[in-house]
């Protein structure tokens, strides 16, 4: 038995309202028109609807995701540079003992840890109002 393969009414219905569309293009177009999807966020439906003029443009979702993207950035821009200058400030700063390179050390880190922990064993330096000078 080589016949067709039997379809659904409904399926055969959906296939009928909702047809296939296909085009061949060059590698150049499909990338530059992936990175407008990307960047716009919509969907091929979407931009070809758009294209033909059955679907207008959502310009309020389009501000609010444009907004979200250039407040992301410059929220991790702003995070970044806080984290640079904090661990400038508050960070323990040495040198590396062969190459000189600035190495830092966090606060909770290993290195931290072992460094406290050798400043009890071997107590060097007192604040002023200590009374075990």
């Amino acid at each position: 038995m080589n016949g067709k393969k039997h379809k659904t009414p409904s399926r055969m219905r959906y296939e009928n309202n909702n047809p296939v569309f296909s085009v061949r293009m060059p590698k150049a177009w499909h990338d530059k028109l992936n990175k407008h999807l990307k960047d716009t966020g919509q969907s091929r439906k979407d931009f070809l609807g758009i294209a033909l003029g059955i679907k207008a443009e959502n310009y309020e979702h389009k501000f609010v995701q444009w907004y979200d993207m250039g407040y992301n950035k410059g929220y991790q821009f702003g995070r970044d540079k806080g984290l640079d200058e904090g661990r400038e400030k508050w960070a323990l700063k040495c040198y590396c003992c062969y190459c000189g390179a600035p190495l830092y050390i966090g606060p909770n880190s290993n290195a931290h840890t072992i460094i406290l922990e050798y400043f009890k064993e071997h107590p060097t330096v007192c604040c002023p109002g200590c009374s075990k000078e």
